[in-house]
């Protein structure tokens, strides 16, 4: 089983990184009541012409901190790329598979 993850709050404000409840109890004695429950959230996969930003925003939702990860649209250039490398890709793994391109 996983170890529980807390974050300090104060005033309803993140003050700190997540903490292991072991690293908190070896310290304090116990967790303290200023540190919630912290969620880990993995990092999404992006679909089409989306980009995932590199760090996710630590939010808290119905008293239970969480990593929240936001995306943003490709622009053109980036769209263009994307389809090339998707081209590529698609080439080098087409005799693999054996289809053929005509």
């Amino acid at each position: 089983m996983e170890e529980k993850l807390y974050i300090q709050i104060e005033n309803g404000v993140i003050t700190n990184h997540p903490a292991f409840e072991s690293n908190l109890i070896q310290a304090f004695g116990l967790v303290p009541s200023n540190w919630i429950p912290f969620t880990r959230v993995e990092r999404p996969e992006p679909l089409g012409y989306q980009v995932i930003l590199p760090e996710p925003v630590y939010t808290i939702v119905d008293g239970i901190c969480m990593d929240v990860w936001s995306m943003r649209e490709m622009t053109e250039e980036e769209k263009i790329e994307y389809d090339r490398q998707q081209k590529e890709a698609e080439e080098l793994l087409a005799p693999e598979i054996g289809v053929s391109r005509v």
